[in-house]
């Protein structure tokens, strides 16, 4: 007897997105045969292999979009595959999303007897199993209410009880224990646990906390782009995992803190309502089209970003570069593989149509050029043009064509490497309504007043997030460093932290104290104030340019986000809790951190983690002692 329970080999699961609903409905009946490009192809997964035992219990992570959920449709048999064979052996329970499967005017009793009587169950079965399911549930008067009135916490506690309650051979688990509390999330662990080690049973559960993925996993999967990316154990998987959403917490955090400067206000607001894109686009000339295949985009302070064209979800808006299909604008032609594994899709062959490629950036603030890298096949004398968009036109950026003395390297791989100018980058900033400064500094050596009256109308507004800037002085730039002086805006609690803040003073002498101020959930979780210490009010002089730096020995905060507002006061009235408006210079929670706790702790430590210290005595307390 065979000892796999879960066998997938090449799985590929192609949707058809349509232009508009009545090509789906012509599609439906056979009618669009005479008709090309009417809709566009998206591999939710491709060329996927998996094999999963018998009573093991497998993790499956990854973002949302990466195929995670269509991979346990096909499992289940809900979705049929493009390409590739699934093979099941063994009866599914599957718990996909709240509200499948109970009638919301049934009560809750009613439900778990019309769900065992779908599964074939006796009378004198369900009666057996229908006090198991409501004691495990523990939903008491609830029982017999309807199930519309239960909250999705309840939801999840009945769903689960009945769904585990027969024994299956395949229990599957989509997020929906997310909607549970910690109890009585403990409890479905145990009783997961308890079904592999008893019945045998195959678990496959899905969910973004890495912490319930290792409790309950002994093997976990990493889907990225329809793909897997990693198998392992599930502490190796979850840990690479959790440093991919790290990095990328770090990078979208860092990017944004950069972008702060006193000329930089507003924009940040509007970025944030409208994010920054720039459209590389691919005409065709003439000849036979270009094949691409890869494009990347590389500047200054982001990370760079590569576009896999061909390779499923290329097309997918949920990363930060992606093919653009569209309806009118932008087509591409179908992907193609090579034998050597390379995905590619041609440009398309039209005068009145393009091919684009569009890279989402976030916290872009030009102090160079842009850098481009493309990876493309010229067959036959192709002739193409790249060109950028700067906001109002599209620029030439290169010229594709297959010279004379290229000949021979039709139908082989090429690169070409090139820039976006700095001026085109500011060209399109503006153009989004974004005041960005190519310099990194708002105001620079020589400032003029106007150049101050500017700042002062900016921030001085109340509805600037609160910022204070009184015209004497001005902070110029806040960075996060650690103890290895290595910028960064992820932390661990009790590491060394240092906050530095580069100030400007534009009218003294004045004395000063700073003030940093972490919040959370609209707490103030940590404030720290120099006046409070010896010596800890400076005196400053006109035109002096210098940083101040706290240091934080043991960060006492817990894991989570925090909004970090940092000033720099006349020295401040402890007596008064009306000392903000007294501020020269105030970016009120304009940046941000984000804190880990050490990795092989699972357990929340709670938000303060403040030193102390176990008196531990193993002797008894004698009579004397106690008295």
């Amino acid at each position: 007897m065979s000892n796999t329970s879960i066998k997938i080999t090449n799985l590929g699961k192609m949707y058809r997105l349509y232009k508009s609903p009545m090509d789906k409905i012509f599609d439906a009946f056979g009618l669009n045969f005479w008709r090309k490009n009417y809709y566009q192809e998206f591999w939710a997964l491709k060329d996927l292999d998996l094999e999963i035992k018998k009573g093991e219990r497998v993790g499956i992570v990854g973002r949302n979009g990466a195929g995670k959920s269509t991979l346990l449709k096909t499992i289940i048999g809900n979705v049929s595959p493009t390409e590739g064979q699934v093979k099941v052996n063994g009866r599914i329970q599957a718990l996909m999303e709240l509200g499948t499967g109970f009638h919301p005017e049934f009560t809750g009793r009613q439900n778990i007897h019309a769900s065992l009587s779908y599964q074939g169950f006796s009378s004198e079965q369900i009666a057996q199993k229908e006090e198991e399911i409501v004691d495990f549930a523990e939903l008491e008067e609830f029982i017999d209410q309807p199930l519309k009135t239960y909250s999705a916490g309840m939801y999840a506690r009945l769903a689960f009880s009945a769904a585990t309650a027969i024994e299956p051979d395949i229990l599957i688990i989509d997020e929906v224990l997310g909607a549970g509390d910690a109890y009585f999330a403990s409890k479905c662990v145990d009783k997961m646990k308890r079904l592999t080690s008893e019945a045998g049973a195959t678990v496959l559960f899905v969910s973004h906390d890495m912490a319930s993925v290792e409790m309950l996993c002994d093997k976990c999967i990493w889907i990225e782009r329809g793909r897997k990316k990693m198998e392992g154990s599930a502490s190796e998987v979850s840990k690479a995992y959790a440093q991919m959403i790290r990095q990328r917490t770090a990078q979208r955090i860092q990017a944004k803190n950069a972008m702060v400067s006193i000329n930089e206000t507003q924009s940040i607001r509007k970025l944030r309502e409208n994010s920054l894109q720039l459209i590389l686009r691919f005409v065709w000339v003439e000849g036979l089209p270009l094949e691409i295949n890869s494009v990347e985009l590389c500047c200054s302070g982001l990370k760079p970003i590569v576009v896999k064209v061909g390779e499923p979800q290329d097309n997918s808006y949920n990363y930060d570069g992606f093919v653009l299909i569209d309806n009118n604008f932008s087509q591409w032609g179908k992907p193609s593989q090579y034998n050597d594994g390379i995905y590619s899709r041609s440009i398309v062959a039209a005068y009145n149509r393009c091919s684009a490629v569009v890279f989402n950036l976030e916290g872009l603030s030009p102090t160079c050029d842009a850098e481009v890298s493309i990876k493309y096949i010229n067959k036959g004398r192709s002739k193409a043009r790249l060109e950028v968009y700067d906001g109002t036109v599209y620029r030439l950026l290169h010229e594709f064509e297959l010279s004379s003395d290229s000949m021979q390297a039709q139908n082989a791989w090429m690169e070409w490497n090139g820039v976006i100018g700095v001026d085109l980058l500011e060209s399109l900033i503006k153009s989004c309504g974004l005041i960005m400064s190519s310099q990194g500094n708002s105001i620079t050596k020589g400032e003029s007043k106007n150049d101050i009256n500017f700042a002062k109308e900016l921030i001085n507004n109340e509805d600037d997030f609160g910022e204070i800037f009184q015209g004497n002085i001005v902070i110029k730039k806040v960075s996060f460093t650690n103890e290895t002086g290595e910028t960064s805006c992820l932390v661990k609690s009790f590491e060394t932290f240092f906050v530095n803040i580069d100030y400007h003073v534009l009218q003294g002498p004045l004395e000063v104290e700073f003030v940093v101020c972490f919040h959370k959930m609209g707490m103030i979780a940590l404030q720290a104030m120099s006046g409070l210490q010896e010596k800890g009010v400076l005196v400053v002089r006109g035109g002096q340019r210098s940083r101040c730096t706290l240091e934080i020995p043991h960060l006492p905060l817990g894991k989570g986000s925090y909004m970090v507002s940092v000033g720099i006061f006349p020295p401040l009235n402890y007596y008064s809790l009306d000392t903000e408006k007294m501020a020269y210079a105030l970016h009120d929670r304009r940046y941000e951190i984000q804190v880990e706790q050490p990795e092989n702790i699972l357990i929340d430590l709670g938000m303060c983690r403040g030193q102390v210290r176990w008196l531990l005595n193993e002797n008894a307390l004698t009579n004397e002692g106690k008295k």
